[in-house]
């Protein structure tokens, strides 16, 4: 009878002990799941904020090095590429000198940064007026200087009014021009001709006037 009462005590603590390790299990398993579930969550929420930073980010392109401008900056940096966009066109368009090809390909580099027919249209005038002409029989040389660029990007396309100061230089004499030009832009992908995206379109000279003429000394 004794032994008996032993065999059951015996019986109810190796059960007892057999619930406790299955609690003990159960648990762990659990714990398991949920730092699963956590991490799985966490890894989630990473990748969505990564890929949200990424969308919000801007890389620009400045003498060959990749700048990052938030989303949120990309109405400020506009006005600064459209500066740059409209200097670079002026300085493609007005720059002259007596060999012809020079001449050709710095004008066609800058009318690839025009949308329409306008920039072309007044080269063309250029060319029928004899201006080049008389450049290369003169053996001068126009420069162009950029004084400000004022722009709207308020609006679309973009306004934007160029002043700039033109020189010419021939063998005797310096004159000096004054330069004023309205045009628009608008925005277009941007490629390895044209890393700042945009085009213009309507461009006018409004103001093309000697102002100076002097001897060379």
């Amino acid at each position: 009878m004794e032994e008996q009462k032993k065999n059951i005590q015996s019986l109810v603590k190796m059960t007892g002990t057999i619930s406790e390790s299955f609690a003990k299990m159960k648990f762990v398993t659990v714990a398991s799941l949920l730092a699963v579930v956590v991490t799985a969550i966490g890894c989630v929420v990473y990748t969505a904020m990564t890929v949200s930073g990424l969308t919000n980010k801007v890389y620009v392109l400045n003498n060959g090095q990749a700048l990052v401008a938030g989303r949120q900056d990309v109405s400020v940096t506009r006005g600064d590429e459209v500066r740059v966009q409209s200097e670079r066109f002026h300085t493609f368009f007005f720059t002259a000198s007596p060999n012809r090809e020079v001449v050709q390909r710095n004008i066609e580099s800058a009318l690839r940064l025009c949308a329409d027919r306008s920039a072309y249209n007044y080269y063309n005038d250029n060319q029928e007026n004899g201006h080049y002409r008389r450049i290369a029989q003169s053996n001068a040389v126009q420069e162009i200087i950029v004084d400000s660029v004022q722009v709207n990007v308020r609006t679309y396309p973009y306004q934007v009014a160029t002043y700039s100061t033109i020189f010419l230089t021939r063998s005797s004499k310096l004159s000096k021009y004054i330069l004023i030009t309205t045009m628009n832009m608008i925005d277009v992908p941007r490629d390895e001709t044209n890393l700042n995206g945009l085009k213009v379109e309507n461009f006018k000279v409004v103001r093309n006037d000697l102002v100076e003429s002097r001897d060379r000394n």
